[in-house]
């Protein structure tokens, strides 16, 4: 009995603080340190997951074993992999403290989750965020008169694309701590659609501005802004609706022009 208490509280130590989450959240930065063709994030991923180890892993050859296992091959998109990380961290705990959790369990759950981690994470960052936030900072340099105007503009496109990029690496973090294997029921694109439609008809209303700003600033002629934004608010509407991406583009050039030769 004496040996079973002595085994419950030494395992009752490796319980992760909230201070060891942080320092994951921190280290997830750099996770694509690493990044090499055999095994892609694996490195970023072990590079995150220090605390973790420090925690979980009472001897040197279990420090060792851990590492070993999460060197195999894994990948994601970087800013959702923070799903990954928090619930790679629950499940490790739990193999630590219970030992209901088995390795190849872990193993088995991490290249489950490379598929929905990459595509909802490239749907929405490198097809809608990224892309509307460059176009809206490339807007405000482009409307704007004064130096210092232009780099507000260019401060409001790093919020406009950091606000959800941080807004998923710490919620990420944390629903996969919380629903540890379960949190594949999460990453669907429906739960991200309307932020993604939002950012998306942004970035159209922003491709119809700049191309009739532009196009009328070369041939110096002055352009109301009222219509310029009726035009821009056309396109949006008509990539919305047509899902097409150079559509907008092609009808904002052949706007102008005809608008110019009247």
């Amino acid at each position: 009995m004496i040996n079973n208490l002595a085994h419950e509280v030494q395992k009752d130590r490796h319980l992760l603080r909230k201070r060891d989450l942080v320092a994951v959240f921190l280290r997830s930065f750099f996770i694509q340190l690493g990044w090499n063709f055999k095994s892609l994030l694996s490195i970023g991923l072990c590079f995150a997951i220090v605390p973790v180890a420090k925690r979980v892993c009472i001897t040197e050859e279990e420090y060792k074993q851990f590492f070993k296992r999460h060197l195999n091959f894994f990948n994601a998109h970087p800013f959702f992999a923070s799903y990954a990380l928090g619930s790679i961290a629950r499940m490790e705990e739990e193999r630590a403290l219970k030992g209901d959790v088995t390795t190849d369990q872990i193993e088995h759950f991490k290249n489950a989750i490379i598929g929905p981690l990459g595509a909802v994470g490239d749907q929405y960052f490198w097809a809608a965020v990224k892309p509307s936030a460059i176009l809206i900072g490339m807007l405000g340099v482009a409307i704007a008169h004064t130096v210092p105007l232009k780099m507000a503009a260019l401060v409001v496109m790093l919020l406009i694309y950091n606000i959800p990029h941080l807004y998923v690496r710490i919620r990420g973090l944390i629903y996969g701590y919380r629903q540890s294997v379960s949190i594949y029921k999460r990453l669907k694109m429906e739960r991200f659609g309307k932020v993604r439609a939002l950012y998306l008809s942004a970035g159209a209303f922003a491709i119809g501005f700049i191309f009739v700003h532009f196009f009328h600033r070369s041939l110096g002629q002055s352009f109301p802004g009222g219509l310029i934004f009726v035009i821009s608010l056309v396109l949006t509407y008509v990539l919305k609706r047509k899902k097409y991406f150079y559509l907008p583009i092609i009808l904002s050039v052949v706007l102008a022009l005809l608008i110019g030769m009247l």
